[in-house]
Formats: structure tokens, sequence, C-alpha cells
């Protein structure tokens, strides 16, 4: 945090001397943090450091891919239209970016949640847990989104002066981002928890590719710069339907895809537990047999992999 507001101290006027102030400093903290508290003895390593890193690495392109899809659009238009007009979309992306900042602690809480969740086969809970979270984020997507629609002229003028304003509808189009961004933020450490491959990433290429054939078209044809931002609202739209329908087939236990989940992440710890299957005649949602769901739970918080099938 401190980090940016020195480089704009010791930057002056020069943007490249700012940008290589913070590259330089902030690769400076990580190192030093990673260095002094994270040494991992040779133990460690062999027994967590490779299965981390095999779990890990495959998901580092799709966080460039999501990177792109931020930086896209205004790169685009600062190529068909001009730079101030990137400008504004820089704006609204960085509106956007803030958005999953404001997500990522909570997604960070579901993914070690949905593993312990997915691993003792308690898939019903998680749905819940799940169906819960969805809703408020989304409410509270939508409650931002209405106010900045309504404020965008406001906050344009204050934020960048009114010399700005022209850009308003884009920026509003771009707004629609917010609401897939969010479902997408706050449910990819679910599919991360259930998944060994890289799914989010996969998804994510599917978006980024979908957005450059659209921009590409949108060029080729003399778009500008509301065509651009509408390809940049549809590819997060985009996101965020293949983010839900990974998440809907999770939850689908009568595909094969729960019970492989189930059975890889628990691994060779459940084939020495109790495996139990509770066949519950009602909804996993609301109050429907509750009295069955709390003795699922209750068997599996003592150490039986408990899978509930809902008829």
């Amino acid at each position: 945090a401190v980090v940016p507001i020195i480089g704009f101290a010791v930057a002056g006027d020069s943007v490249g001397r700012l940008l290589t102030f913070v590259g330089v400093a902030t690769a400076a903290v990580s190192l030093t943090v990673a260095t002094r508290w994270l040494r991992p003895s040779q133990a460690d390593w062999g027994s967590e450091g490779r299965p981390l890193l095999k779990y890990g690495l495959p998901r580092v392109p799709g966080d460039f891919a999501l990177g792109a899809m931020l930086a896209l659009p205004s790169l685009a238009v600062a190529q068909i239209s001009s730079v101030g007009e990137a400008g504004n979309i820089a704006f609204g992306n960085t509106m956007l970016a803030l958005a999953g900042t404001a997500v990522a602690p909570f997604s960070a809480i579901l993914l070690p949640q949905s593993s312990r969740l997915i691993a003792s086969g308690r898939i019903t809970e998680l749905r819940r847990s799940v169906n819960l979270t969805v809703r408020v984020f989304v409410f509270l997507a939508l409650l931002g989104l209405a106010v900045v629609e309504i404020w965008m002229p406001f906050v344009v003028r204050i934020y960048l002066g009114a010399e700005f304003l022209p850009g308003v509808p884009q920026l509003r189009l771009l707004a629609l981002c917010v609401l897939p961004y969010v479902i997408y933020c706050s449910l990819r450490s679910v599919v991360d928890a259930a998944y060994k491959e890289a799914v989010n990433a996969r998804n994510t290429y599917f978006a980024v590719a979908f957005m450059l054939v659209g921009i590409g078209l949108a060029w080729r044809f003399g778009g500008g710069t509301t065509a651009v931002v509408a390809v940049a609202a549809a590819s997060h739209i985009l996101l965020g339907i293949l983010t839900l329908l990974t998440v809907r087939r999770l939850f689908d236990g009568s595909r094969p895809a729960t019970r492989d989940i189930v059975d890889t992440v628990a691994g060779d710890e459940a084939s020495r537990q109790m495996r139990v299957l509770s066949v519950i005649p009602g909804l996993p949602e609301g109050s429907c047999m509750i009295f069955a769901r709390r003795q699922s739970a209750g068997v599996a918080a003592h150490g039986a992999v408990v899978m509930d099938f809902h008829v």
C-alpha cells in the first residue's frame, strides 16, 4: 500500500519512473517476505511444495488471461479511437477491478471451506453455503450497479473532470460487467477447490478468445469505442455464465462429476473411512427434511464421508 504513494513522491512527472519504481519495489517486498518467512525444509518441499506447484502453475496463465480481459478494451480503444477515450475505459476497468477486490477476501475463505466440505462428501452443505454467498454478492453487485449507473456523471466530474463527461455512456455500458465479474470472483475458489485441473483458466481462455474475436470484428468493420465496450461486457458475461455452469455441474449429483471429484480429493484417506450415502426424500434447500440433513452433518462431523442424495 505504501509503495505506490512513495512512487508518486519520487517519480515526479515521469510515468516511466513511476511504473519502474512500483514494479521493482513490489518485487523487492515480495522477495523479502518470501526469503524471510517462507523457508520450507527439504521434507516440506517434497511433501507439499511439488504438489502445490503442480496444482498452482497451470492456473497462472489464467490469471494473466483475466488481466488481459481488463486491459484489452482500453488498448483496443487507444488504437481504434483515441488515447483520451482509452483513458475513460481504463478508468471503468479500474472500478471493475475494485469490485473484484471487494469480493476477494470472501473468496479466499470459501477455498478451504469448499475443500473441506468436498473432501468429506458434504456437497449439499456446500451448495447451501454457495447459494447464500452468491445471493448476497448478486444483491450487493446490483445495488452498486444501480448507484453507479445513476451517479456516473457525478463520479466522472469529481474524479476525472468535466471534460471526460462525453465518455459516460461507454462507462455505463462497461459497468454491466460488474455483476458477472463479481460472480466469477466469488465462485472461482469453489471451482479451484473442486477440480485439480485449471478449469477457471480454461473458462477465462474462452472469454478472452471471444473478446479478441469481437474486438477484431469491431476493428474490421469500423466499430468505435461503444462496439469495443459492448464486446468487453459480453465477454465478462460469458465468463460469468461459464463459471455458473461449472459450479452447477459440481452440484449436479446425477452426473459422475461430483463422484469423481469426491473420490479424487478424498483419495486414500477416504478409503480408510466409513462411507455413508444418505437418501433424503426432499429438496436440499429450505427447511424440507432439515432433521435428516442435520443427521448427515452430524455423522460427517464424526469423520465419515457422507454424500446426500436428494430425491
